[in-house]
């Protein structure tokens, strides 16, 4: 796990409230363009018109400033949004959700890897509860379980395989004894 992984990420409540408010300053954006628009088409747009004149060219450059700029601000809002979405425990629950499921059904090429994985969806859980408390998000605490249990069946596989190795390499070294003894027996 990185330090970037170990490091435990500020949780952020997300709700619907902040869905609404998003919706709400996108609306009042929008007005703004369209208010825009309307002034643009009620306009004598002549002093936009002249090529020759640099302040022609000036002012459609302040013009589609503009419109970047409320491009841009709304971009801000909806980055924000998303940021503030993927620090909240609905994702980090999610998230698990798929990790537990991924798993489950074999996406990862060790059972090293899915161990890792899992952990790290288990520490964000913990931090889930710590934060807000199972009673907050009892899901939380369901994921959680499912977790563990996933993590104790990934470990005792991966446990599995070790003596199954460790099987087979004491049965190479036996054959392999056995050969080098019956090749002597023969040689004599």
């Amino acid at each position: 796990m990185s330090q970037q992984d170990e490091k435990e990420i500020k949780l952020n409540a997300f709700n619907q409230k902040d869905v609404s408010l998003f919706c709400e300053e996108m609306e009042e954006d929008s007005w703004a363009l369209r208010a825009f628009g309307v002034l643009l088409e009620s306009s004598s747009l002549d002093y936009f018109s002249d090529e020759v004149t640099t302040a022609a060219s000036q002012y459609r450059r302040g013009l589609r400033n503009i419109v970047e700029l409320y491009l841009d601000r709304q971009e801000q809002k909806l980055n924000a949004l998303q940021s503030r979405n993927a620090t909240s425990p609905e994702w980090f629950i999610e998230n698990a959700e798929v990790m537990c499921k991924y798993t489950r059904q074999g996406c990862f090429n060790s059972p090293e890897v899915a161990l890792e994985h899992v952990r790290q969806e288990i520490q964000r859980m913990n931090q889930v509860i710590a934060t807000f408390g199972a009673d907050e998000y009892p899901k939380a605490q369901k994921v959680l379980e499912d977790l563990l249990d996933l993590q104790d069946g990934i470990k005792a596989r991966i446990e599995v395989q070790k003596v199954a190795k460790d099987l087979e390499n004491s049965q190479y070294k036996f054959i392999k004894a056995a050969a080098k003894k019956k090749r002597e027996t023969e040689e004599k």
